[in-house]
């Protein structure tokens, strides 16, 4: 994305910022265990963080957020502090691929549509060194989820994401760096919808802002043309929720 300022005047607020919800949290949650007060949880790319506070309404774990854009730290904050979750948490403007942890610090590392910035691989062999033994990841990627995909679709995320695998060999990733899979599944189609909805709206906002500006009109163009691919092409890729314990 060349042009960031575009791209946070639509994204900077109070939705979502990847394919989610509340109920793709909890479930995803469901398959933790052990988790308790004394437990440490990193959110790694959080976004606002509406992910965030259903972990903290879900258990009493001390959760350590990090992103690098500061309005969605601090949008995170203020409801997490209005919700009553503000002394246990704590929200650093970090990247990933910075982390200054000590080594086996957390508990469980989450992260809901943000691993790619990392690219998967290289994401869960960095998160690996931060989590104790025996404890769990749990991260959304776009994935394949079954082989030959349509041209159209295949040149769309060949230029938008290469890295992006079937969901079977993300399985062998994880295993190839030492994690044991306790369970994936595919992200409903509506979880796109609570994405996108709000998104559509920003964006129509964005280009009367903007009318004679070539970015403007690209990056229209590029955001319609994605939610168009994936309601026709939803059978060969989604998100993909990835449980794995570190073994």
């Amino acid at each position: 994305m060349e042009r960031w300022d575009l791209f946070f005047e639509i994204h900077t607020g109070e939705t979502r910022e990847g394919p989610g919800s509340i109920e793709t949290t909890r479930k995803a949650f469901s398959y933790i265990e052990g988790i308790d007060k004394n437990s440490a949880i990193l959110d790694a790319g959080c976004g606002p963080g509406w992910q965030t506070l259903e972990i903290a309404r879900l258990c009493p774990a001390r959760i350590t957020a990090i992103d690098l854009h500061q309005p969605f730290l601090d949008i995170l904050q203020k409801n997490a502090n209005i919700r009553g979750y503000g002394e246990r948490f704590t929200a650093r403007k970090l990247s990933m691929a910075e982390m200054d942890f000590p080594e086996e610090s957390f508990d469980l590392i989450w992260s809901e549509g943000a691993i790619y910035n990392m690219g998967f691989a290289e994401g869960i062999c960095e998160f690996r060194r931060f989590i104790k033994p025996g404890g769990y990841l749990a991260v959304s990627e776009a994935s394949w989820l079954k082989p030959g995909a349509p041209d159209e679709i295949r040149e769309f995320w060949d230029a938008e994401y290469p890295a992006m695998d079937l969901a079977g060999n993300c399985l062998k990733k994880l295993e190839a760096e030492g994690y044991e899979s306790i369970t994936h599944f595919t992200l409903p189609f509506t979880d796109w919808e609570e994405y996108f909805n709000p998104l559509k709206g920003r964006v129509e906002e964005m280009i009367r802002r903007h009318p004679d500006d070539p970015d403007a009109k690209k990056y229209y163009d590029m955001e319609r043309k994605e939610y168009y691919l994936c309601d026709k092409y939803q059978e060969w890729f989604g998100y993909v929720f990835y449980i794995a314990r570190k073994m």
